[in-house]
C-alpha cells in the first residue's frame, strides 16, 4: 500500500517523539478513553479514535493506521480490531520492526468522515506471552482527497501491559517500563495514563 511521501509509515515526522503532532491537515485526531492498562492474556479493552471535521465544509476521506510501540511485546501477541459497518473486524498488520515488534495495523484503507465529529471504536488485547511494559498507541491519518494538498496527522496515548504478580499489578510497588526501571505507583496501582481525551 503506497501512502505517498507524506503518509509513508516510516517517514520523518511520524515517529514516537512527535506526540500530538499535526501535519498540514486541519482535522485533528483524538484518542479518547484509552485504557490505563492492558492485562497480558486478558480481555479486549476498547477506546475511541475521534476525527474532528466539525469545521469542514464537506466530507473527507482518510487512510487510518495504528502503531503499538512497546519495545519487547512480539507482534503476534498484539491484537487489534476496529468497529466498522456494524461489526468488529480484525485490523491487518501492515508493518513491523525488523525484530518483529511495534506492529502497525490498518484500521481503515478509506475512512469516510462526514462533516462533524466521527468516533471510531477500536479495541486491543495482548497475549499471555506479552511482557509487563509501557506502551504507546499512535494513530495516524492521511487525507486521500486528491483535491486537497497531501496532509497527515498523528496522535499518541500512553498505556501499559501488566501481568499478575509483576510490578504494575495492583498491590505491587510499581510498574516496569521499556527500560526496565520501576516507577512509583499510585494507590490504584500505576502512574497516570496520558492521552488526548
Amino acid at each position: 500500500m503506497d501512502l505517498g511521501p507524506e503518509g509513508d509509515l516510516s517517514a520523518p515526522g511520524f515517529g514516537p517523539r512527535d506526540e500530538n503532532r499535526s501535519g498540514t491537515t486541519s482535522r485533528p485526531f483524538r484518542l479518547k478513553r484509552v485504557p490505563k492498562a492492558f492485562r497480558a492474556g486478558g480481555d479486549w479493552k476498547e477506546w475511541f479514535v475521534t476525527v474532528d471535521n466539525s469545521k469542514g465544509s464537506r466530507a473527507e476521506s482518510y487512510i487510518l493506521v495504528l502503531t503499538v510501540f512497546s519495545g519487547r511485546a512480539a507482534s503476534e501477541d498484539t491484537h487489534v480490531q476496529v468497529f466498522l459497518q456494524g461489526a468488529w473486524h480484525d485490523a491487518p498488520v501492515v508493518g513491523v520492526t525488523p525484530d518483529g515488534h511495534d506492529p502497525t495495523f490498518l484500521l481503515s484503507p478509506v475512512l469516510y468522515v462526514p462533516v462533524g465529529r466521527t468516533d471510531v471504536r477500536v479495541r486491543a488485547r495482548f497475549g499471555a506471552g506479552a511482557p509487563a511494559e509501557a506502551v504507546r498507541l499512535e494513530v495516524k491519518g492521511v487525507n486521500i482527497d486528491p483535491t486537497v494538498p497531501v496532509g497527515a496527522a498523528s496522535r499518541i496515548a500512553r498505556s501499559k501491559i501488566v501481568r499478575d504478580g509483576t510490578p504494575g499489578t495492583p498491590g505491587t510497588p510499581g510498574i516496569v517500563g521499556v527500560a526496565g526501571r520501576a516507577a512509583e505507583a499510585r494507590p490504584d496501582g500505576g502512574p497516570d495514563t496520558k492521552s488526548d481525551g
